[in-house]
């Protein structure tokens, strides 16, 4: 009965303290708190860009350093204590500082105990991020503080999580407070401390109440990394089943604000809501395609051998018969391997530019290589490409959209450039209205349809207007309507002087939109079709 009483008493004697906010129990319980804040902040801001550093680093190096790090994390705390005594106390190198014994002589030594951790946590996190992301900024020029930004949000739930863990990590550790901060009353007293001083001593009660602050902020920070955890699930979740659903662009049809609408569509479009309006772009429907059902045969779509012009198309009835003289793309001796087989080998070519150039040409010919290479995304093993400085921006085949908005990803590459913002804004919705997603702009983009999300990535390429877009059969992924509006930009984009290199296997969106088509077979690349211009032409 003693013992029970005496557990009674420790317990009732705890719970009366945390109820009358004990003065003592609660400066001790902000003091930890101070600490372990300040701690895990200053953990942090070391953490993130060494973690980014270690990522950049080549294989050979990155592998030690990371085991490096790792090994780090066995360190006793006791031992971590006992360096940094020796660097601060007074004899040490540091003693004129005086953090001995003092708030900040722990915050140093909580520091130097969860950057190792954090850091391979956090680098972990980054290696998670898709390659596709990296190229993706990488090819819309986003760097520096920009790019880290974009970082951030891509990574917000590891980062999350990483802040809980140092927390947490600061919050259940004794040996460096004790070593560092000598546990003075109401000076460097932590919870850990204080528990340990005080059960030694016998007041059970303060020291309970203490134990019962401490694990209700372990409660709280464990619940904190559920919560995002599977905040990150859910947000997998939703992006596996967009990546597999079928649906197309079949909101195309909706109509803007600021456009005048008609029966289905803008009347700015050029196309009318009726069954035949395919035809009038050039994409009328093959023979037997119900045409109430207002789709293009699913060829995106032409066959591998290649699909004649519609009787009665003519190349000159999309574009204007002039255009601005570019200069080509000049292809000096390019050489590319993959698993020892030769895709291509020492390629002397030049890409004209003018009125657009198609690109077509059976799959795995090496189209989008060839434009990964233009876009400076991936080296030749040998051989140079010459684009004369031109910026070349790619709208890759499979987009990969940054975390956000659909108003966020189009004006990503603007804001990379600090263009003024409400410029920025006026550009981004405008190619948003024109692309018929503007009533999705501040839809997160994880709830895009395929359709959607290549206009998305569309329109964000064009918005930074670069010298020469390089398109990867995007229009693929679009319906009749859609096709149409993208169509009419690129139209607009070619008739400005834009050089445009698309890839499709669409004959005849390559004879709506560009002049010149292109085949790439066996590593060779050819001028195609008699109503095309020659290799002699200007650009």
């Amino acid at each position: 009965m003693d013992s029970l009483g005496f557990l009674y008493q420790a317990f009732c004697g705890a719970l009366q303290r945390l109820l009358s906010f004990d003065f003592e129990t609660f400066r001790i319980f902000f003091f930890t708190l101070k600490i372990v804040v300040v701690g895990t902040v200053i953990g942090m801001a070391i953490s993130l860009p060494l973690a980014w550093r270690i990522f950049c680093l080549s294989p050979r190096w990155k592998s030690p350093t990371v085991l490096l790090f790792q090994g780090l994390l066995s360190v006793p705390t006791v031992i971590i204590g006992t360096l940094v005594y020796l660097f601060i106390s007074r004899r040490g190198p540091l003693g004129a500082l005086e953090l001995m014994y003092s708030p900040s002589g722990i915050v140093a030594g909580e520091i130097l105990l969860i950057v190792p951790l954090v850091t391979v946590f956090l680098h972990s996190t980054i290696s998670q991020v898709p390659l596709d992301w990296l190229e993706t900024a990488k090819n819309l020029g986003i760097r520096g503080w920009p790019f880290f930004r974009l970082l951030l949000r891509e990574c917000r739930v590891g980062i999350g999580v990483a802040i809980c863990v140092g927390f947490s990590r600061i919050l259940s550790e004794v040996g460096v407070a004790m070593i560092l901060g000598g546990n003075i009353k109401g000076i460097t007293r932590t919870l850990t401390t204080a528990i340990a001083l005080e059960t030694g001593k016998g007041d059970t009660e303060l020291a309970l109440a203490l134990g019962f602050l401490l694990l209700s902020m372990a409660f709280i920070n464990s619940l904190l990394i559920h919560t995002l955890s599977r905040s990150s699930f859910r947000k997998r979740s939703a992006s596996s089943e967009d990546a597999l659903d079928g649906r197309g662009s079949s909101d195309a049809g909706i109509a803007e604000p600021g456009f005048a609408p008609e029966p289905g569509l803008a009347a700015e479009s050029g196309l009318a809501a009726e069954p035949g309006f395919a035809a009038k772009m050039g994409l009328a429907p093959e023979s037997g395609l119900a045409p109430e059902s207002g789709l293009a045969p699913e060829s995106g779509l032409a066959p591998e051998s290649g699909l004649a012009a519609e009787p009665g198309f003519s190349p000159e009835s999309s574009l204007a018969a002039r255009f601005p003289a570019l200069e080509g793309i000049s292809l000096n001796n390019v050489s590319v391997s993959f698993d020892g087989a030769n895709l291509f080998s020492g390629v002397e070519t030049s890409i004209p530019l003018s009125g657009g150039t198609a690109l077509t040409g059976r799959s795995g010919s090496g189209k989008t290589t060839l434009l990964r290479l233009l876009a400076k995304i991936q080296r030749p093993d040998s051989g140079t490409i010459d684009t004369n400085g031109r910026e070349c921006v790619l709208v890759f085949q499979r987009p990969y959209l940054f975390s956000g908005t659909v108003g966020d990803n189009i004006l990503s590459g603007l804001h990379a450039r600090n263009c003024d913002f409400q410029d920025a804004r006026k550009t981004g919705q405008d190619l948003a209205r024109t692309l018929r997603i503007f009533h999705l702009w501040n839809r997160n983009v994880t709830g895009l349809s395929g359709g959607e999300a290549a206009r998305v990535s569309l329109g964000r390429a064009m918005a930074i207007n670069p010298a020469i877009l390089l398109v990867d059969e995007t229009l693929g992924n679009l319906d009749d309507a859609a096709i149409g509006f993208s169509i009419q930009l690129l139209e607009k984009y070619v008739a400005g002087g834009g050089g445009l290199v698309l890839v499709t296997h669409d004959r005849r969106i390559a004879q709506k939109v560009c002049r010149t088509i292109l085949r790439l077979e066996s590593g060779k690349i050819s001028v195609e079709g008699p109503h095309l211009i020659n290799n002699d032409s200007p650009g």
